[in-house]
């Protein structure tokens, strides 16, 4: 019995079946990645709105309305 021929063809299978396992493994890494990621953005969101409303708090507490201001004075008046 001889020994089975390498076939070129069989070989170019096999390199391409490789390479389709190590990209699907790269696509569900990346996928995780992503996962990750969006929760990471979403919890940033989540600070930005939290300071952009109290510095909008402290804006209002710090400087109250002009509007304010005019009205007493009429008051006085």
């Amino acid at each position: 019995m001889s020994m089975p021929r390498k076939d070129p063809i069989w070989e170019d299978h096999r390199t391409w079946l490789r390479l389709k396992r190590e990209l699907e493994g790269k696509l569900e890494e990346l996928d995780r990645e992503e996962a990750t990621l969006l929760d990471e953005l979403s919890r940033v969101e989540e600070q930005v709105a939290y300071y952009g409303s109290l510095t909008k708090e402290m804006k209002r507490t710090l400087d109250p309305p002009k509007l304010n201001k005019l009205l007493r004075s009429w008051r006085r008046a």
